[in-house]
């Protein structure tokens, strides 16, 4: 069973998805359960494979809460419980340690400590510190998207302790080798037929800082009259993106997209990959740029900084970074562009974080836990 918020679109979610379309259901049976009502973007896929979905909504009551995970996981007859919940993990685990023979697992992903803007019972440093000491208490394991978010929570020396592993988000390079004409995106999102895309992939949320993308692209526009910006993606903050598009002008030269069945077609027809994320646990779309072999323009922070080995032409970023040193940027990768990558057979074997690699690391940890 893991557990998180929700089946959405996003880096832990997209990651927990392959893991379950490569693992042979008769072996591993990998079944969900949300913290949240509402109905996550992957969830009926996920059903199609044969995941079940449990909901126990965290709600102030913590004592119903629990009841309702504990009886959920015993009906279940699971082996595993794996959280994703950061902190909040280590309540998750203190209660499920009342099943008997059932192992825990503390799946880390943040590389920053943040609050969520909630009041709280206790102060975030106390909170902080009896949350670890439950998570260290109870997991029989703990892992970490990012050596990052490790070095964060168990510090410097984390990797002497056998109970910590390291366990990078993974991608399916098999899914980029297919054949691409660039035309149809241009000819889908009404571009001209030689122009530039300069592409961004994540969520219209604060830390994703798509709200600057406008003002580098006027700039950039006003040099080059080919380049056009698209950014794939659903949240609160669209209309706000939206707005500032229009207040400068740039209607034109943008692209607000989502719900496409893959988005291959659209890494493999994009010539630029643009991502002023300030706070990733990883960065799993960086990884996904590398495999259709775009040059990437990034923030310089852990997680990121990690992922962006993956790639051949990168650019990183100072977290405070002038829009000017983004401009900069962004035009010398356009002179770059993209590279054709002609055998994504040879590529796979180099690649540090595919799926093939992050299964069997899971399955190993799995192993070695149960046994």
């Amino acid at each position: 069973m893991h557990l998180l918020g929700a089946l959405a679109h996003g880096g832990l979610e997209t990651w927990l998805m392959e893991m379950v379309r490569k693992i042979d259901r008769r072996k591993i049976a990998i079944d969900v359960c949300v913290t949240m009502q509402k109905k996550g973007a992957y969830e009926e896929e996920f059903q199609q494979l044969g995941g079940r979905i449990y909901r126990c909504p965290l709600r102030k009551n913590l004592f119903a809460f629990a009841k309702n995970l504990r009886q959920i996981l015993r009906q279940g007859e699971y082996d595993i419980l794996e959280s994703h919940h950061y902190l909040a993990t280590g309540y998750f685990l203190r209660v499920a340690s009342k099943i008997p023979h059932l192992k825990l697992v503390a799946h880390m992903h943040p590389t920053i400590d943040f609050q969520t803007g909630q009041r709280m019972a206790f102060p975030r440093p106390i909170y902080r510190k009896i949350m670890k000491k439950w998570i260290y208490k109870y997991a029989d394991t703990i892992l970490g998207a990012s050596k990052a978010t490790l070095e964060l929570n168990w510090g410097c020396n984390w990797e002497k302790d056998p109970k910590i592993h390291f366990l990078p988000n993974g991608i399916d390079i098999s899914e980029f080798d297919i054949n691409i004409d660039p035309q149809d995106i241009r000819q889908k999102l009404s571009l001209p037929p030689e122009s530039k895309i300069i592409l961004t992939v994540g969520r219209h949320v604060p830390h994703k800082k798509h709200i600057i993308i406008p003002e580098i692209a006027k700039e950039i526009c006003k040099q080059r009259d080919d380049v056009y910006f698209v950014i794939n993606g659903k949240g609160p903050l669209k209309d706000e993106l939206e707005n500032k598009i229009k207040q400068m002008g740039l209607e034109k030269r943008f692209r607000l997209i989502s719900g496409l069945p893959s988005l291959v077609p659209l890494w493999k027809s994009s010539d630029v990959f643009l991502f002023p994320s300030s706070q990733e646990g990883f960065g799993i779309v960086v990884i996904e740029a590398a495999a259709a072999g775009l040059p990437v323009i990034a923030r310089d922070i852990p997680g990121v900084g990690e992922a962006i080995t993956a790639c051949k032409n990168y650019i990183l970023l100072e977290k405070q970074a002038s829009i000017k040193e983004w401009i900069q940027a962004v035009s010398s990768m356009l002179d770059i562009g993209r590279i054709n990558i002609e055998n994504y057979d040879e590529l796979e074997k180099s690649f540090k974080f595919t799926t093939k690699k992050s299964v069997e690391k899971l399955l190993s940890v799995y192993e070695e836990i149960v046994k």
